[in-house]
């Protein structure tokens, strides 16, 4: 955003979501004249940021099935929202895989 260059990511939504799309030189304002927006701003790019550092830390030191037993410990309801593969690809493992461990959680 900060370089007008389109961004390289698609997003999906897998559950009925709301959308706000603001072009980029309305929000520049919006971040100038409201001191809550910049900090509601700032607070967001900080979660996100610390999520995916989160998320970085979890693959250089956790193996798969820590990682899975993390995100369930987390956030249980994500199984019941998302498909299966897309959990499985977001953990770096195959689907099969992430079937075996269901299956030993569950045991």
């Amino acid at each position: 955003m900060a370089n007008k260059v389109p961004g390289q990511l698609n997003f999906q939504a897998f559950t009925d979501c709301d959308l706000l799309i603001i072009d980029r030189e309305k929000h520049h304002e919006k971040m100038i004249q409201c001191e809550n927006a910049l900090s509601l701003y700032e607070d967001q790019l900080f979660k996100a940021i610390i999520n995916m550092e989160s998320r970085l830390l979890s693959f250089l030191h956790l193996t798969a099935e820590q990682r899975f037993h993390k995100l369930f410990s987390e956030q249980p309801e994500i199984f019941n929202l998302v498909p299966l593969k897309h959990i499985a690809s977001s953990l770096g493992i195959t689907a099969e895989t992430l079937s075996r461990l269901r299956k030993k959680q569950f045991r």
